[in-house]
C-alpha cells in the first residue's frame, strides 16, 4: 500500500497522534482518530508493549508480498446476507488482508505491529475513524485468532458481566443505563476475549459507547454525547475505564427480543450451558463467517470455556427505554440471588 497523494503532487505526511485503546497504544493519523479514542501523551505507555502503528491509504498496491487466498465470498451473496467481507488473504509473514465491500480493505500484520486501512478518498473522516476503531481493529484481532464477540462487558463489585445479543436488542442502552447506576463499562461492541490466568476476561475497548438517538433521549444523555458522524443518528457516550483487561467474567447474558408495551421492566431466567447456549454464543461472535475452518475448533473451545466459568441468563428488556433504570435495579438484585438448580 502507498500513502495517498496530496493536492500538491507530493506525498501527504499525516500528523500522528498516540491513543489508548484495546489495552495498547495506537499510533495513527490524528485527522481520522481524534475524537474516536482517548489521546495519550508521548511519555505514556501501556504495559511497555510496542505500539500498534496505523496507516490510512487510498491506493492499494501488492508490493513484493505473495498473497494466498484463505476465504472468499461471492459479492452478491455476501451483500444479500448482510456480510461486508469478500475475501481474506495471507502472506508468508503471517499478515492478513481483508477485502471489504465499498472499496475498503485492511491489512493486519500483528508480527510487525502494523495495521493498514485502504479507503476511498471520498470517505468522511469521521466514518473512517469509526471504521478504524471498529472493523479494522476486528481484522487485527481476527489475524491474531482471538475470539471477538458482539458484546458489552460491565463490572461492579465482584460481578463481571458480558451482555450479548443481536443488533437492536439493547446491549448498548442497557450498558449505558447500568453505568448511570454505578457500573463500569469495560468494553462495548467489540469484545476481544483474553485469558485471565486459567479463566477468561476481555480487553478494554476504546473509551466510547455507541448509542442510537432514541437511547440517548430515553436515558437523558444528550448533554453527555456527541455524534459519531455529522448528520448520523448514532452517538458516542464517553466511558470511564482504564483497566488493561476485565476481571474474569462471572455472568453471561443473552438478550432476546424486547418486551412489548405494558410488559414488565425485565424478564430474566437462568440458561443451561448446553448446545443452545453454545450456539447463541458462537453466533454472537463478530463476523463468524470470517473464521477459517482450521481456527473454528479453537474458537469453539474458548466459547465452551466461557460457558463453563459463567452463570448464564436469558434476558429481555422492555421497549420503553425510560424503564431501563428500574430494569437495571431489578437486574442487580437478581444477579445477587442464587441461581435455582
Amino acid at each position: 500500500m502507498v500513502r495517498s497523494l496530496s493536492g500538491h503532487g507530493g506525498l501527504e505526511v499525516p500528523e500522528l497522534g498516540r491513543y489508548l485503546a484495546f489495552g495498547m497504544v495506537l499510533i495513527g493519523p490524528r485527522h481520522y482518530l481524534d475524537g474516536h479514542c482517548h489521546a495519550v501523551a508521548d511519555a505514556e505507555a501501556c504495559n511497555g508493549s510496542e505500539p500498534l502503528r496505523i496507516e490510512v491509504v487510498h491506493e492499494p498496491v501488492d508490493g513484493h508480498s505473495v498473497w494466498e487466498t484463505v476465504l472468499t465470498h461471492d459479492a452478491e451473496r455476501a451483500a444479500n446476507a448482510g456480510h461486508r467481507f469478500l475475501r481474506i488473504l495471507k502472506n508468508q509473514t503471517g499478515a492478513r488482508r481483508y477485502e471489504i465491500i465499498d472499496g475498503l480493505s485492511v491489512e493486519a500484520d500483528p508480527a510487525n505491529h502494523r495495521l493498514s486501512v485502504c479507503a476511498p478518498a471520498t470517505m468522511h473522516r469521521d466514518s473512517l475513524g469509526s471504521f478504524i476503531t471498529g472493523t479494522a481493529m476486528l481484522c487485527y484481532f481476527k489475524a491474531l485468532q482471538r475470539l471477538c464477540l458482539h458484546a458489552a462487558v460491565v463490572v461492579r463489585d465482584e460481578h463481571s458481566v458480558m451482555i450479548c445479543g443481536p443488533s437492536g436488542a439493547g446491549k448498548s442502552s442497557f450498558a449505558a443505563a447500568l453505568q448511570q447506576q454505578g457500573w463500569s463499562i469495560v468494553v462495548e461492541d467489540l469484545a476481544v476475549v483474553e485469558s485471565v490466568g486459567d479463566r477468561y476476561g476481555v480487553r478494554p475497548g476504546y473509551g466510547r459507547l455507541r448509542l442510537w438517538s432514541d437511547s440517548v433521549e430515553g436515558l437523558s444523555l444528550s448533554d453527555q454525547t456527541s455524534r459519531i458522524v455529522v448528520g448520523a443518528e448514532k452517538y458516542y457516550l464517553p466511558l470511564d475505564s482504564s483497566a488493561d483487561c476485565s476481571p474474569a467474567l462471572t455472568s453471561l447474558l443473552f438478550l432476546g427480543s424486547r418486551l412489548g408495551d405494558g410488559a414488565t421492566d425485565l424478564r430474566m431466567q437462568p440458561l443451561a450451558a448446553g448446545a443452545s447456549a453454545m450456539s447463541l454464543l458462537y453466533c454472537n461472535s463478530l463476523a463468524a463467517y470470517l473464521n477459517p475452518a482450521q481456527e473454528v475448533a479453537d474458537l469453539l473451545a474458548q466459547c465452551r470455556g466461557l460457558l463453563t466459568q459463567c452463570k448464564l441468563y436469558e434476558l429481555n428488556l422492555a421497549d420503553d427505554w425510560s424503564r431501563l433504570p428500574s430494569a437495571c435495579a431489578e437486574f442487580a438484585g437478581r444477579l445477587r440471588a442464587p441461581v435455582p438448580t
